[in-house]
């Protein structure tokens, strides 16, 4: 890992995966494909976690989800 000052195009990264901020960065190829796979993973996670709680709301409010549109 090595230290930069950000730069330009640190802003989008860090505001869609909350990865750095451009201070510390991987310098290796390992450690780059690293940090994108857990950068996938986490948006996975925080989708599924809002899948949940939108299931769960539909549920105590006690709407179906799911049903057809034309029915």
């Amino acid at each position: 890992m090595r230290r930069r000052k950000s730069g330009r195009g640190t802003s989008t990264q860090s505001a869609n995966t909350a990865i750095g901020y451009g201070d510390v960065l991987p310098t290796t190829t390992l450690g780059r494909i690293n940090t994108v796979l857990l950068g996938l993973t986490g948006l996975l996670m925080t989708r599924l976690a809002a899948v949940r709680g939108v299931q769960e709301a539909a549920r105590r409010a006690g709407v179906e989800i799911g049903a057809s549109w034309n029915s």
